[in-house]
Order: structure tokens, then C-alpha cells, then sequence
């Protein structure tokens, strides 16, 4: 990749360290192995090896986690990503937007299917990044893909909690105490 490319304009980005890193050591296999990315921040609740059948299964390009269920971070924010889904096809993922119709909470594991095409569709969408001054979200990779035709879809998650913010863990602690406080008996 050129020195252009290794620069996003937003400091130190794990991408360009990472594409830069396979290309230098020539570690060519790699690229057609499947790759699982998961946010280390959040807890969600899912049977995993149903997770992974469900992949082998469908053989999807991309997989993304997400939950239609209470996330009490969730709360009137739009400090989370949105997919748009009709059943289990992903139609679009939009970061930081509030909740809407037709739309499930991305749950922090992204699936794509060969480093390649991930490496490939990350690259394009890391240059409309940068010539917009926008973020970098892994979860909008899968955008470049579904502009490709590819096919990517969604696995629900039982349970799904963020905890980026301090606010989050706060807010999990007090519905944590709500759920499992005994209620007061009655007169």
C-alpha cells in the first residue's frame, strides 16, 4: 500500500497499521482466511456455536451481531450503531444514529468471510473516511459490500449490553439492581 494509503488523516489507525503489517511481512495465505472482529467493550449473550453454524451454513460474505431487545444504554441515544434488516438480510448499518424503524442495534462482532475482501472493502470506505473528516466504524464496511452485491446478514443476540462510556457501565449497574433488588412486599 502506498504511504498515502497508511495515512487515513485520523492519527494512529489500527487499519493502516494492520494492512501495512501483512504487506511488509508477505503473509499472503492469510488472506482468504475468514476473520472475526469483536468489540472488546460490550457483553452479549449468545450460543457460539450456533453462531458458527449458522455461518457454515449460509456461508454469508459478512455476519454482524445485533439485538432487538432492552439495552439499557440504549435509552434515548444515538450513541450506537443501526442495521436496517428485513428478516435476517442486512440493508444498511448507520453509526451514531437513534434507533428506528426497521432497525436492530449492531452487537460488536463483525464477521467477513475472507481478510481480502474485508482488507478490500475497508480500503474504499477508509477513502471516503477521509475525504469526508468522518470516523472510521467497522460496522460501515459492511456498506461497501452490499455495494458490491455481496451478501451479508444479521444474528440476533440473546442479551446485549455496551459498556463504552462510563455512563454505560453506570447505567447497567442501576438496571442491574432494579431486575435483581427483591420487590418490596405489599401491605
Amino acid at each position: 500500500i502506498s504511504d498515502e494509503q497508511r495515512n487515513c488523516g485520523q492519527g494512529f489507525c489500527f487499519f493502516c497499521l494492520v494492512f501495512g503489517c501483512y504487506e511488509i511481512l508477505g503473509l499472503i495465505k492469510f488472506l482468504l482466511f475468514e476473520i472475526l472482529i469483536v468489540h472488546y467493550d460490550s457483553y452479549a449473550v449468545f450460543d457460539y456455536t450456533d453462531f458458527l453454524n449458522h455461518i457454515h451454513h449460509q456461508r454469508p460474505d459478512g455476519l454482524l451481531t445485533t439485538c432487538n431487545g432492552f439495552n439499557p444504554c440504549d435509552l434515548n441515544s444515538s450513541d450506537f450503531g443501526r442495521v436496517s434488516v428485513r428478516g435476517q438480510q442486512v440493508n444498511g448499518v448507520y453509526e451514531k444514529q437513534a434507533l428506528r424503524e426497521g432497525q436492530v442495534t449492531a452487537a460488536g462482532c463483525y464477521y467477513f468471510s475472507a481478510w481480502q475482501l474485508f482488507k478490500n472493502c475497508a480500503m474504499r470506505y477508509l477513502q471516503e473516511v477521509k475525504e469526508s473528516g468522518r470516523r472510521f466504524y467497522v460496522s460501515e464496511v459492511y456498506n461497501e459490500m452490499l455495494k458490491e452485491g455481496r451478501v451479508v446478514v444479521s444474528y440476533p443476540v440473546k442479551r446485549f449490553i455496551s459498556f463504552g462510556r462510563p455512563h454505560d457501565v453506570l447505567s447497567f449497574k442501576y438496571w442491574e439492581r432494579v431486575f435483581l433488588t427483591p420487590p418490596i412486599p405489599s401491605c
